[in-house]
Order: structure tokens, then C-alpha cells, then sequence
């Protein structure tokens, strides 16, 4: 759902606290929220030029 490689934030190398890897990933679905929003608001704005 966050579209990030397993591990990127979890991978023990990283040397996150449990607490500091919530924290990195805290608002990580935004994106790919924001990119579909863009795409249906694109969407609407091409159908009422046509």
C-alpha cells in the first residue's frame, strides 16, 4: 500500500527504534494517495474540456 520496498524502513541495518521506524513511515501512504487524486482530478478536468 505505501509502495516502498520491504525492509526500506524495518531492515534492522537501518538501526530504527520500533518507535523511530512509526515515525519515519507516519504519513508514507500520502503520496500514493495524492498521486491517484491527481489522476481522477485529471481525469474530471479532461472529460469537462470534452
Amino acid at each position: 500500500m505505501m509502495m516502498l520496498p520491504a525492509g526500506w524502513v524495518t531492515d534492522p541495518a537501518t538501526g530504527l527504534s520500533r518507535n523511530d521506524q512509526l515515525k519515519a513511515i507516519g504519513n508514507g501512504v500520502c503520496p500514493p494517495q495524492a498521486y491517484r487524486a491527481l489522476e481522477l482530478l485529471h481525469h474530471i478536468a479532461f472529460l469537462a474540456a470534452s
